[in-house]
């Protein structure tokens, strides 16, 4: 995608004061989302329909595929399954078109989407430099952007050796070797798991990749679960990154 300033999101989650907070800071050509586009937050149809009307690339996360009857909600904890039950009832037959249409994993040359790793698209959750071995020796690639964690991460290899990158809180600036292979994770847009309650993504610009934070209306986030029947646990989440 040489030329072209490309968003990647991931794991929106219904959450449209973040994505917008997000589409307005990024200004960018193109928006890539890694999936779970719905689940746990008040505004699933909204989120899909800005993401549709912007013609995002997308794929499909764990929430999504539930949603549509590809993964087993048995999977999730309690407060999950209550959310995508909650989903089922608020979003158009568009919509579930739409996410039934989507895969956990896209490939365009050298580069991988997926949601959860390579090796596993939809579940795996690649916390650890371990993990990013094994996808590393998954498949041939030598991008491969990956989200479900709502964590931003980064790991590199090179020579055989894998390592996790240090990022930092307040974002990192990656330059992108041609003789090192990369997973990356841009964290969570919609609710972030990091102990940081700001919005978190990446910016892929060439061979540059940028990780930012950006501040949302947590406050009307939370309003609008709290005036439905999701689990207020998932309101008050969202003050503390967690």
């Amino acid at each position: 995608m040489a030329g072209v300033k490309t968003a990647v999101l991931s794991d929106v989650h219904a959450n449209l004061e973040a994505l917008d907070a997000v589409l307005d800071e990024a200004d960018c050509d193109a928006v890539i989302v890694l999936g779970d586009i719905i689940g746990y937050n008040a505004d699933p149809q909204a989120v899909i329909d800005r993401l549709t009307g912007m013609q995002a690339r997308c794929i499909a996360g764990n929430h999504d595929l539930a949603l549509t009857g590809r993964f087993n909600v048995d999977w999730f904890n309690d407060v999950a399954a209550d959310a995508i039950r909650w989903t089922a009832g608020q979003v158009d037959d568009s919509a579930f078109e739409t996410l039934g249409r989507l895969e956990p994993v896209e490939r365009t040359g050298s580069q991988v989407l997926v949601h959860g790793s390579v090796r596993d698209p939809a579940a795996e959750y690649l916390r650890n430099a371990a993990a990013a071995a094994v996808s590393f020796s998954a498949a041939d690639f030598s991008v491969a952007f990956f989200g479900h964690t709502h964590i931003p991460a980064a790991y590199a290899r090179e020579d055989e050796r894998v390592r996790e990158l240090f990022l930092s809180p307040e974002g990192e600036t990656l330059e992108l070797r041609a003789d090192v292979r990369y997973l990356l994770n841009p964290g969570s847009v919609g609710q972030p798991r990091d102990g940081d309650p700001r919005a978190s993504y990446l910016i892929l610009d060439g061979d540059r990749v940028q990780w930012r934070r950006v501040p949302y209306d947590v406050a009307e986030t939370q309003r609008k679960i709290r005036a439905t029947d999701l689990p207020p646990v998932l309101a008050d989440r969202l003050s503390v990154g967690r």
